[in-house]
Order: structure tokens, then C-alpha cells, then sequence
């Protein structure tokens, strides 16, 4: 599979291990798949557990979460791990649940952020002015992570994606409304419904971690290491 770019912390052999899987240039002008995006959140977890920030190079290219598996998997068998926590954030998000279909059991719980659409009410304002259509983009939810990786979107196919999601995963979504928080609002009504039919899969409301996302994350992350 060539050469691995990562970052981490990996000196004690006995403490569980987490992948983490940042976004894309896509977003915040990172750069292409920056794995120092989560340089904070590497430092939070240091000593919880055996961090690892892989660049698997996928750049620009979020169609085609699936041809990262083998990559991620070479990773796994080259490092001993049998089933590590894994991190994915948008698409990294996308990459972990590809090789969490791919391989359910040589992979552990699951964690899939949208953090694309996590803002507040400023930030919400500012994009309404550059697309006022912003206020309908999330409107999928949860959905747009638990869904085929083919772009069929329709009832039966949502369906179908919803069974194949196998084990313990948990979805990191921002249920807001207009950047405000909301106690419950209709994409948090169907995002909850939905996993109702994913055994093993759970919903935490992220809306609130804003100014406070790395320690709220990190915590998260550290309930699931065993």
C-alpha cells in the first residue's frame, strides 16, 4: 500500500487504541486531508489511549470513501490492532463507516461527526448571505451518513443502507436550528427515528459543543476505549 503519513501519540503499548480520520481540504482552508487539524484533540487523548491521525490522500476526492478500506486495513494488520476506536470526521466520517461496513469486526465503535455543519448563529448568518439555500443543507440529517455510498437517496434505498450499518456507531450530528441549539427540531425527530432500525447505533447532539468542541469530543471518544 506504499507509505503512511501520521500523526499521533503511540508510546504505551498497553492503552487502547483510536484512529482518527480528519476532513478534506473541503472545508476551513486546511489543506488537503490535514491531519494537524486534530492536533489538539491528539493532546486531550494522550495517556487515555494510543493515538493515531493517518493522511490516507484522499484531497478533494469524497466520492469514493470505500477505496481507502484496504489502506486503513494494512494499517490495522501492520499495527497490531484488532478492533481500535475510530474517529471520522465529514469525510473522514465517510472513511470510517466505508471500513466499518467493510469490516465489522476489525473495527471498534465508531464516531461520525458533521462538523461542516456545526456553527453558531453568526457564522449562520454569514452563509445565509452567500447561499440563502443554506437553511434546507442539513436538513437530511443523519441521513446523509447512513445512506448508500451509491447517491441513491430514495425510501427503499435509505432503507437499505440504515441495515447494512453493523455494530456499535455513533453519529455526532449539530441539531440546530438557524445556529441556535434546539432542544428538538425535525431533523433531530428523524434523525432519532431512523436509529431506531440501526442496532447499535446512537445519536449525541453536538449543537452545544461549540467554543468547547475538542474537550467535548475527546470525552466522548474516551467513553468508548476499552
Amino acid at each position: 500500500t506504499g507509505t503512511i503519513s501520521v500523526r499521533g501519540s503511540w508510546d504505551d503499548a498497553s492503552l487502547p487504541a483510536c484512529i482518527l480520520l480528519p476532513d478534506s481540504e473541503h472545508t476551513m482552508g486546511w489543506g488537503s486531508e490535514n491531519p494537524a487539524q486534530f492536533d489538539g484533540l491528539i493532546a486531550l487523548l494522550k495517556g487515555s489511549a494510543r493515538v493515531l491521525c493517518p493522511k490516507l490522500g484522499w484531497g478533494k476526492n469524497e466520492k469514493e470513501p470505500e477505496k481507502y478500506v484496504p489502506q486503513m486495513l494494512a494499517l490495522c494488520d501492520w499495527l497490531g490492532l484488532a478492533k481500535p476506536v475510530v474517529y471520522g470526521r465529514d469525510c473522514g466520517a465517510m472513511v470510517a463507516l466505508a471500513f466499518k461496513l467493510a469490516y465489522p469486526g476489525r473495527c471498534g465503535m465508531v464516531l461520525m461527526e458533521n462538523m461542516r455543519e456545526a456553527y453558531d448563529e453568526a457564522e449562520f448568518k454569514r452563509r445565509m448571505k452567500k447561499d440563502p439555500g443554506i437553511a434546507m443543507g442539513s436538513f437530511g440529517g443523519p441521513f446523509s451518513l447512513i445512506t448508500p455510498m451509491d447517491g441513491k437517496k430514495d425510501g427503499a434505498q435509505l432503507m437499505k443502507g440504515i441495515d447494512k450499518v453493523k455494530g456499535k456507531s455513533l453519529l455526532l450530528w449539530p441539531c440546530q436550528m438557524k445556529g441556535k441549539p434546539a432542544k428538538q427540531c425535525a431533523m433531530k425527530s428523524i434523525g432519532e427515528f431512523a436509529l431506531k432500525f440501526v442496532k447499535g447505533c446512537a445519536m449525541v447532539d453536538t449543537a452545544t459543543w461549540i467554543g468547547k468542541g475538542d474537550e467535548s469530543r475527546a470525552a466522548e471518544i474516551m467513553k468508548h476505549l476499552k
